[in-house]
């Protein structure tokens, strides 16, 4: 074990614990695989025991069913029994040959030749008493002494068998108790055993467990006690191993690292140190700068909004010019406009003096048709009534041509058969009679209604000849208008020709005004626009200072978080 605590590497110490756990549990195996090989071979012993002892048993037993069968064959004289005896002395002979070769010691070999004999003189005696009874010479006296005789012997050689059967069976007995008793031992034997090789391999395995956690607690707990020194913050302590296993040289690995990250920070805090320094000077300079690029940006600013008001006066004064320009080009246009309307108004004017005159003339000739008209509605009303009165008149006479159809269609049924035709003439006049008067009913309300549309219509055209009257009257006095309008026209023409001279010199002068303007707003324009990307130009360079000096508020902010940070750890003994 002490060797075993010396190895230098874990691994080597790994593998040599697991290797004697190994060999502890093969051999623990094997003893286990010998000790069942040995308990199998007990139980197959045992197994023989009782075998032969199941044979010496069932010999018996075999022994008294033959007995039972000789002494129904000497009792009943059956030779039925004879048979049977037979079959069973074929099973006894095999069970007598079983038992027989089971002898394996000297008494059992004698056993078994006193029960061969026993057993042959016992089937002679019942062949003999089977043979005397199958025989039909023998008197019954005879035979009857003879079997008593045949049942004494046959009861004694019975004696016999189960005499040395029962010795067999008692040595099989003792032979099977003793293969028991020894499987039970070995069974013990092999159960304490294995207990005790199971708690020795426990106590092994605990042992090399504890020399395993001892051998790794203590470099753990160095490594442990280390990294919470550099959780704290702490860089000045170094584990010192001299171990050559894995832990010894983690530890020493642990130590280089720490001793790396030690000067890394001092490097670090060196530069942050630095860092601080140039930052506060950084963050002074953006400041200034940017202070001064303010005003710049100011000054712009009102440079950049006179220029954009100059621009925008001169493009508001151009854009005047343009609009009056173009509003004098609308009255030049409007003034054409007006001389071509003048010219059609009073070519239309002419035309309309002349369709007035055709239309007074077509009124005239329309009030003398209207005339006409009036007339022959008037007739056409007249013969409305008279056709009407004419239709009145028929509508009475087929009223009275039906009374009479009736009367004759009576007359006709009261004569019987001989008046049968005259009643259908009559029946059929009837109903003429009564289309008739339909027909002149419906004639009646048809003229009816045209007499009504005539009525109305007549008062229409008795209207419309008022309206053409006063029509004729008016257009008299419009053709006056229509007169009166060509000549205002002609004074309005020569006006319209003086304006439009007039709006010709004045768009002229606007064309001219308009190029100045355009000149002036275009200079205004440029200059603006070039104020415009200076002062762009002016604040980009503004944002720019502003997010520079910001980073440099930030830089020193972080340089000083960065140093506090740093100074945080324990990197060297204190003096």
């Amino acid at each position: 074990m002490r060797k075993y605590f010396y190895l230098k590497t874990m691994k080597h110490k790994l593998i040599a614990a697991f290797t004697v756990l190994i060999l502890l549990f093969v051999i623990l195996a094997a003893f286990q695989v010998h000790q069942i090989r040995e308990i199998q071979a007990k139980i197959s012993l045992q197994n023989d025991r009782i075998s032969k002892k199941t044979a010496a048993l069932e010999l018996k037993e075999t022994v008294q069913e033959l007995s039972i069968i000789a002494s129904g064959l000497q009792l009943s004289k059956d030779p039925a029994y004879i048979q049977r005896y037979q079959e069973t002395r074929a099973a006894y002979n095999r069970l007598l040959e079983q038992v027989a070769a089971t002898a394996d010691r000297e008494e059992q070999i004698g056993w078994r030749s006193e029960l061969i004999v026993a057993s042959s003189d016992y089937l002679t005696n019942f062949d003999s008493a089977a043979k005397l009874v199958q025989e039909k010479t023998v008197s019954p006296r005879e035979l009857e002494l003879s079997m008593i005789h045949f049942y004494g012997e046959g009861q004694k050689l019975r004696q016999t068998i189960f005499s040395h059967v029962d010795q067999f069976y008692s040595a099989y007995s003792q032979e099977a108790q003793a293969a028991v008793d020894e499987s039970a031992a070995v069974i013990r034997q092999t159960t304490g055993i294995t207990a005790a090789a199971a708690f020795a391999a426990l106590l092994i395995a605990s042992a090399i467990a504890l020399l395993i956690i001892r051998s790794y607690l203590l470099p753990i707990r160095k490594l442990q006690e280390a990294v919470e020194r550099i959780a704290a913050g702490d860089l000045r302590h170094a584990i010192g191993s001299l171990a050559p296993d894995e832990l010894g040289q983690l530890s020493r690995s642990f130590d280089r690292m720490t001793e790396e990250v030690r000067g890394m920070l001092e490097k670090t805090r060196r530069i942050a140190s630095t860092l601080n320094g140039q930052s506060e000077i950084f963050r002074r300079v953006s400041t200034d700068t940017a202070a001064a690029n303010r005003d710049i940006v100011q000054a712009m600013s009102v440079i950049a909004q006179g220029a954009a008001e100059q621009a925008a006066e001169s493009e508001h004064a151009s854009g005047a010019v343009s609009l009056l320009e173009g509003e004098t080009r609308e009255i030049a246009e409007y003034a054409a406009l007006m001389h071509q309307a003048s010219r059609e108004a009073a070519e239309a004017t002419v035309r309309g003096a002349e369709s007035l005159a055709s239309l007074q003339r077509a009124s005239e000739e329309s009030r003398r048709v209207l005339d006409q008209v009036h007339a022959a509605m008037s007739t056409l009303a007249a013969d409305s009534r008279q056709t009407s009165a004419i239709l009145g008149a028929i509508t009475e006479i087929a009223s009275q041509t039906h009374l009479l159809a009736l009367n004759a269609a009576i007359e006709a049924a009261t004569a019987g058969v001989h008046g049968r035709g005259f009643a259908v003439i009559a029946s059929e006049v009837r109903l003429l009679a009564q289309q008739s008067s339909d027909e002149a009913r419906r004639a009646a309300g048809t003229i009816a209604s045209v007499e009504k549309r005539m009525s109305e219509l007549q008062a229409a055209v008795t209207e419309a000849g008022h309206l053409a009257g006063g029509q004729e009257l008016v257009m008299g006095g419009t053709l006056g208008s229509f007169t009166a309008i060509e000549e205002s026209m002609a004074v309005v023409a020569k006006q319209i020709h003086f304006v439009n001279g007039r709006i010709g010199q004045s768009l002229s002068n606007s064309a001219g005004l308009a190029r100045h303007i355009r000149h002036v707003a275009g200079i205004a324009e440029q200059t603006s626009a070039g104020v415009q990307e200076v002062t762009t130009a002016s604040e980009e360079n503004d944002s720019s200072i502003r997010s520079l000096s910001a980073q440099a508020d930030n830089i020193h902010e972080l340089a000083a978080q960065l140093f506090a940070e740093i100074s945080k750890f324990k990197i060297r003994e204190a003096s």
